[in-house]
């Protein structure tokens, strides 16, 4: 039996040959679903630019005419019916997805993923629907771009308000971008040093779907799952309030817009959760299925379908090789006797 500092070198070495091999050979040798997600398709945007790069519409186009060549289009539904028999999923498929519920991907999957045939699934926050609200991160992006116009003395106030909240980490950027969850009423406190009105920019920009487009968008064969009340990083949460914000936000998609299947994305990632919040969300029937961010790890719950961010490596990589990145990592896992999905 190899030690695992053993498997670690065997793995390393395959990942390494691996990534120098052709990319039609891989996938000739991984042939499982691929469920790549994205946040934005646009790019520029105040509200996420300090956050992470976003994807252009047309290398949005051109990752899903690679996708549509070598993989075939899956629905949720067909995922959903697979689970639950504990059925394979076609070989070779892909389905794609969003999260935040932004508005900006509603033009994008009618006019682009409808007439392309392309199934796609759209994570929505329950309290951003119709915009009432501003994802805390989101703040932070704005806020960071606005200090940029602002005299030293409004920066100076700002740095005041971080230092006496103990959260100033030594430069401004740097500590708004680190303000967690339970702290984030700070922004709206830098919002105002900063003149930013957060409810008037909901207003005229209105940056998340509504519930009309949530509508339209079940009406012509997308599909529509939750993604948590109001988008908290799950690790910093107790496990009760954990299970509040997925089944309360499922319950709430799930009668709004009349939609059979309880699926959830977590936010941010699903990595470190306790084992015990899936085995409770699972026995409880609460969920059918969970979304995660972690690529291709594999995931000892049968319905946890894990994603991998289109974002990560750059905006500008092409998807032939965030695929080959991806299927290279995986393989020699699955050749030293560790199971993959």
């Amino acid at each position: 039996m190899l030690n695992s500092k053993q498997k670690n070198i065997i793995v390393n070495n395959l990942n390494f040959f691996f990534k120098n091999f052709p990319i039609q050979l891989l996938k000739n040798i991984y042939t499982n679903s691929l469920f790549p997600f994205y946040h934005y398709v646009c790019i520029n945007l105040d509200l996420s630019k300090h956050l992470y790069e976003t994807t252009s519409l047309k290398k949005f186009k051109q990752d899903v005419f690679y996708l549509n060549k070598h993989y075939k289009s899956i629905s949720l539904n067909t995922i959903i019916d697979s689970l639950k028999v504990n059925r394979n999923l076609p070989k070779k498929s892909f389905h794609i997805s969003f999260d935040d519920g932004m508005s900006r991907n509603f033009e994008t999957a009618i006019k682009f993923l409808k007439p392309n045939k392309i199934n796609a699934t759209f994570f929505v926050v329950k309290n951003f629907i119709d915009n009432k609200e501003m994802f805390y991160r989101h703040k932070a992006s704005l806020i960071i771009e606005k200090s940029k116009n602002h005299h030293i003395s409004t920066i100076k106030k700002g740095i005041v308000i971080l230092k006496d909240n103990k959260l100033f980490k030594g430069d401004l950027n740097t500590s708004i971008l680190n303000i967690s969850y339970k702290d984030k009423k700070i922004y709206d406190y830098l919002g105002e040093v900063f003149e930013i009105d957060f409810d008037n920019y909901l207003k005229k920009y209105k940056p998340y779907m509504s519930s009309d487009q949530i509508n339209i968008l079940i009406e012509n064969g997308f599909s529509i799952g939750a993604h948590s009340i109001d988008h908290p990083k799950l690790q910093e949460l107790n496990i009760e309030n954990q299970i509040k914000q997925i089944e309360n936000s499922i319950e709430f998609i799930s009668s709004t817009f009349k939609i059979n299947s309880r699926i959830f994305a977590v936010p941010f990632t699903d990595e470190n959760l306790h084992e015990k919040l899936f085995y409770k969300l699972y026995n409880d029937k609460i969920v059918d299925a969970i979304f995660g961010s972690q690529g291709f790890k594999h995931d000892p719950f049968i319905n946890n379908i894990q994603r991998f961010v289109m974002e990560d490596l750059g905006t500008k990589v092409n998807i032939s090789e965030i695929i080959k990145s991806k299927i290279s990592e995986i393989i020699p896992l699955s050749l030293i006797g560790k199971k993959i999905q």
